[in-house]
């Protein structure tokens, strides 16, 4: 829905100028010049010929080149992001791309599943680290032979690993540490008020930030979704945070860690979570596709055992969550003093991640831990391969785009948005040469204009010998018949 709505929003903008079209390398197709509108200098541009894809330095041009495989219903397409005339590094996925293809009602989203992104030539990487740390009374209870819960999460944080992915050393990197707790609210590692907390860009200042998460605060309850809420729609537009995600091109890492369950209230039953865990996830979801900000990406982290092990993300999109998928049987039973202690609340913290295009981890491993965080950068790339498919049985009227001309338009999230439209123009009755779908593949591959030579070539060839035979059957058909026949004898005289 929040995809369509972008679309909706795209079509209201102005059109694109009409521009010549370009010839599909080894294709019969042709493509519009590409259109990427931009009010702030970025671009994100299609790569449409071999002469865009062999410029900065590009060694894997064909795989860069665009083709259309219509009887597969799939597209490809490779971008990249400028500013101004300079490339600009930038992290792309299918949870960062949204894909439209225009219809008889505007532009349609594609489906996440549908869409593939191959990133290359890497580029280090730019990121903030928003570090949500829960700070509620049970985090510093002991743990038998093991020490609390927080002890093992600030050795964890003070890990040479995690050091060095938060700090780390080299031109085509940049990085900021916010570190921030939460129990009934938000607030920095010394108490005071978020806003007052400050962006380390160095670990001069880490050990001593990480030393005030030892000191027991006064109990209080859990208010875990109202955390979220307040980092993805607080902290990450607060101006000092946006300048710096503006300043360095950061892109937003959400690290959310707890030991137990949104548990807001003394009377707070599991099944009570389900309506505001939903309001959560759709705020996270508009976070992440809001024109005008960075896209934010939310990890989770249960320091702890499951609670629900078995649970796995249904594929939800943006409806209602029940009672009985978030607790199963338990929904009416009550958290404080019961079902926090058997676990942590696994299934929230999974559809929190899956929600915000992270990743989950529930476990006391402390190195599992410290691996865990190390691999939550995002990773930037100079240039993309998109691979689209548009499915036959949910796709009717785009299946049939390819005999008239499509027009596509893609949008990318990160530091700043950039989207870029196109259209796909079929020949009105050459559909050659074809892309290649080996057997159990899930993309295509580009055909080759070689291919359809050869074949032509081996037609006519074929051609040529059924000719040569037809002659050489008739002359030998005259030559056995002549054979065949008695010379008629002479008459007798007289």
């Amino acid at each position: 829905m929040i995809a369509a709505l972008l679309f909706a929003a795209a079509l209201a903008q102005t059109a694109p100028p009409a521009t010549p079209d370009i010839p599909l390398e080894d294709s019969a197709w042709r493509v519009s010049t590409p259109w990427s509108p931009s009010s702030s200098g970025y671009r994100l541009n299609v790569l449409a010929d071999r002469t865009a894809c062999s410029a900065r330095g590009r060694t894997d041009v064909d795989a860069c080149l665009p083709w259309v495989d219509a009887p597969a219903g799939q597209l490809h397409v490779s971008l990249e992001v400028t500013d101004g005339d300079a490339p600009v590094a930038f992290a792309l996925s299918n949870e960062r791309l949204v894909v439209g293809i225009g219809g008889t009602e505007g532009f349609m989203p594609v489906p996440r599943e549908d869409i593939a992104v191959v990133p290359h030539d890497p580029a280090g990487y730019r990121q903030l680290y928003v570090i949500l740390i829960d700070r509620s009374a049970s985090m510093y209870d002991p743990r038998g032979e093991h020490p609390p819960a927080m002890a093992d999460v600030v050795g964890t944080l003070r890990s040479e690993a995690v050091r060095k992915t938060f700090f780390p050393e080299g031109a085509d990197v940049r990085t900021g540490v916010l570190l921030l707790t939460f129990s009934d609210h938000v607030a920095g590692v010394a108490g005071q008020p978020w806003k007052d907390a400050e962006i380390l860009e160095d670990d001069k200042d880490y050990d001593a930030a990480l030393d005030q998460l030892l000191y027991v605060p006064p109990a209080a309850y859990t208010d875990l979704y109202g955390a979220v809420e307040t980092v993805v729609d607080g902290v990450l537009l607060d101006p000092d945070v946006a300048a710096f995600v503006d300043l360095t091109h950061a892109y937003p890492a959400v690290v959310v860690l707890t030991d137990g369950f949104h548990d807001p209230r003394a009377a707070q039953t599991c099944g009570d979570n389900a309506a505001p865990l939903t309001a959560l996830l759709d705020r996270v979801r508009r976070s992440r596709t809001a024109i005008g900000r960075p896209a934010p990406v939310v990890h989770a982290v249960g320091f702890g055992q499951p609670y629900r092990p078995e649970f796995h993300v249904p594929a939800l999109g943006t409806e209602r969550i029940t009672p009985e998928l978030l607790c199963g049987a338990d929904a009416g039973q009550r958290i404080d003093g019961s079902l926090e202690k058997r676990g942590i609340d696994n299934a929230s913290l999974s559809m929190l991640a899956d929600a915000g295009g992270g990743r989950t981890y529930v476990g006391e491993d402390v190195r599992d831990l410290a691996t865990f965080l190390a691999g939550s950068v995002t990773r930037l790339h100079k240039w993309f391969e998109v691979y689209i498919r548009l499915d036959a049985e949910r796709h009717q009227e785009f299946r049939q785009r390819f005999r008239a001309p499509m027009p596509l338009l893609l949008q990318a999230s990160g530091p700043q948005r950039v989207e870029s439209r196109l259209t796909f123009y079929p020949h009105p009755w050459l559909d050659e040469p074809r892309a290649v779908l080996a057997p159990g593949a899930p993309w295509s591959s580009r055909g080759r204009v070689g291919a359809i030579l050869g074949w032509v070539v081996l037609a006519i060839g074929a051609h040529l010998l059924v000719v040569a035979l037809g002659v050489a059957w008739r002359h030998g058909a005259r030559a056995i018949g002549r054979r065949g026949l008695e010379a008629p004898e002479p008459p007798s005289p007289g």
